[in-house]
């Protein structure tokens, strides 16, 4: 394809690109001899979601929201005001981080709410909060505490055939990626618990929206073996749907207590130290099949004893693929993975929610949180992701946070971990480093590098998320222009190429839920609406042929060197309070309990019985 009039987002050192418009030849785009007119768009390659759960991405929409509940309190009116919307229907919620509650979640707690099967999932997916009915439906024994890791992961996939409320089919998947798609999202990987490449065959013909890439885990690895299936291997004509990688949960997460850690956590908790999920001998054999069967192996890794058993399990095997999350590293871990050539698979939306717990649990490590800029500098190779519905499916979000990693009036934690906006961007493109190269281009209302780092740039690029039509590529016989302009359901043409929302903010963490529930309660029927603002013409009202006008940043302050203080606020990130909670200093909040009491889960002796057994049917 000829892509004409376009303005390719300059990532390469010192940025040479002047801004002007150009022609520019795309190979593995679009069909021989096509000629597209950008009309002055900037372009960049396709984006990527390196790690979702698309299922659970997508049943959000329809769960009971427990994001913005502060205490057990909180929980158990929402759960009364969804039973009165819905009198006698099993209640399913996600989002809820107890960490910092006054008190931790019990099953009596819900049992005092009502008979009816509560199932709430919890903010990292790491464990669930079931009253009992619930545990007695899903053949779990009764206990008090929450259900997590291995135990609940058993179950986790079986809630819609136990409780018939969750269904997730082709037109769901399809409308999911079509929000995605308003993004500029391009592709995924697909870790969705209990899915692999069978089922998305099934699935596909009605769900072709992006490019996926679908992981395997262990329960379904003898059956990917024996079909002879290796990672990037096509599973449709058009090669958009491939195999991906093995997927491994090695240890738990920061918010359940689980996660494998070389310091102890703060307080007493049952786990001093969190706990791996599997001996690192199971890796190793697991990493080795995966590797002798061309599959490359995904390896969730949290704490930093998980991260560094995971690279001595990849250099005992020779085994390829990347360390998922890679949360707290240690320095010279972050050397061997590079050494290794492993990739870290990381997603920076979750400091935005993890910062507070982190200082409280994790005392004085949040150095070695999500340690992006020890990573890019010793040349591991960064792919980012959301793990949605852990934080929104949301490149522009991923990348913002990486950049300023701050969500609310504070200054950016750890700022020396921030990359620039250019190294997020190359994070999110699936490698690809030219756009010439690309399969995919995604077309941008303006430049998205337009400041390099700080709140500025943050908002820069949260305000992409809005424009985006895509130039899809070809491959294999895939479909070649995808419009720069949609249909609306009346018939009217809308927009798709929309300037940056100076007044942009981040998504709030979970102190700050209006925010994230707006962004959550879209339903993915529908994608983003994108408007015009006065300021800024759509690239397709400009005149043919003459230069698109350059958007103008915020006015200089006296010094002239950047924005004014005025607007600086207005492009800083927003802190919301959350609805009918009253508003709590962060000073205030409880930092840990201490000896008193563990601020996370307890240990399960059910969730140790038959670990094998269990970890073979995930």
């Amino acid at each position: 394809m000829l892509l004409r009039n376009v303005r390719p987002v300059a990532r390469g050192p010192g940025r040479a690109y002047d801004g002007e418009p150009l022609d520019l030849d795309l190979p593995g785009v679009g069909e021989p001899g096509q000629v597209v007119d950008a009309d002055g768009a900037w372009a960049v390659p396709g984006l990527w979601d390196a790690h979702v759960h698309l299922g659970q991405w997508a049943l959000v929409q329809s769960r009971l929201d427990t994001s913005a509940a502060d205490s057990v309190g909180a929980v158990q009116a929402g759960v009364r005001r969804r039973l009165a919307q819905r009198p006698g229907q099993p209640v399913i919620g996600f989002g809820h981080r107890p960490t910092a509650w006054p008190t931790l979640p019990t099953t009596a707690d819900l049992d005092a709410v009502t008979d009816v099967p509560v199932v709430l999932v919890a903010g990292d997916a790491h464990h669930g909060w079931l009253n009992s009915a619930a545990q007695r439906a899903l053949g779990l024994p009764e206990r008090d505490e929450v259900v997590s890791e291995d135990e609940w992961f058993d179950v986790f996939g079986r809630l819609g055939e136990t409780f018939g409320s969750e269904r997730v089919g082709p037109d769901d998947y399809a409308a999911t990626l079509r929000t995605a798609a308003g993004l500029g999202v391009t592709g995924v990987v697909d870790f969705e618990f209990g899915d692999g490449p069978a089922a998305w065959t099934e699935r596909w013909a009605g769900a072709d929206v992006l490019r996926v890439r679908t992981a395997t885990y262990a329960s379904g690895l003898d059956d990917v073996l024996a079909a002879g299936l290796r990672t990037e291997d096509a599973l449709d004509a058009a090669g958009r749907l491939t195999v991906g990688p093995l997927k491994i949960i090695s240890d738990g997460s920061l918010n359940t207590g689980t996660a494998w850690c070389c310091e102890a956590y703060a307080g007493t908790p049952a786990l001093p130290f969190g706990e791996p999920n599997l001996p690192v001998e199971e890796l190793t054999e697991l990493l080795a099949r995966a590797h002798a069967g061309g599959l490359q192996a995904a390896v969730h890794a949290i704490g930093d004893r998980a991260v560094g058993a995971a690279l001595d399990a990849f250099a005992a095997t020779g085994a390829r693929g990347s360390v998922e999350h890679a949360q707290l590293v240690r320095h010279e871990d972050v050397l061997r993975m590079a050494e290794l050539g492993i990739r870290a698979s990381v997603q920076p939306a979750h400091l935005l929610d993890d910062r507070d717990p982190t200082e409280q649990q994790w005392p004085g490590q949040g150095g070695r949180c999500f340690a992006l800029r020890w990573m890019r500098d010793a040349g591991v190779g960064l792919a980012f992701g959301s793990d949605a519905p852990v934080s929104p499916l949301d490149p522009w979000l991923a990348m913002a946070a990486a950049v300023h990693r701050s969500a609310d009036e504070r200054d950016g934690w750890h700022p020396e971990q921030s990359l620039t906006a250019a190294e997020a961007l190359a994070a999110s493109v699936d490698g690809v480093r030219d756009l010439r190269e690309a399969r995919d281009v995604v077309l941008l209302a303006d430049d998205p590098l337009r400041f390099d780092s700080g709140p500025e740039a943050a908002a820069q690029l949260l305000g992409m998320r809005a424009g985006g039509g895509d130039v899809r590529g070809r491959s294999g016989g895939a479909p070649g222009l995808s419009a720069l302009r949609k249909e609306t359901p009346s018939g009217a043409r809308e927009p798709t190429l929309t300037p940056p929302d100076p007044a942009g903010s981040f998504l709030p963490r979970r102190a700050s839920p209006p925010t994230r529930l707006q962004r959550r309660a879209s339903p993915p029927t529908r994608p983003p609406e994108t408007r015009l603002t006065p300021t800024q013409s759509s690239p397709a009202a400009r005149t043919p042929g003459r230069r698109a006008p350059r958007r103008r940043p915020p006015a200089a302050g006296p010094s002239g060197s950047g924005p004014s203080a005025g607007a600086r606020r207005a492009w800083r990130p927003r802190r919301h309070d959350a609805p009918g909670a009253a508003a709590r200093p962060a000073a205030s909040r409880p930092a840990s309990r201490g000896s008193t009491r563990s601020s996370r889960p307890a240990a399960r002796a059910p969730a140790r019985a038959g670990r094998a057994a269990r970890r073979g049917r995930r």
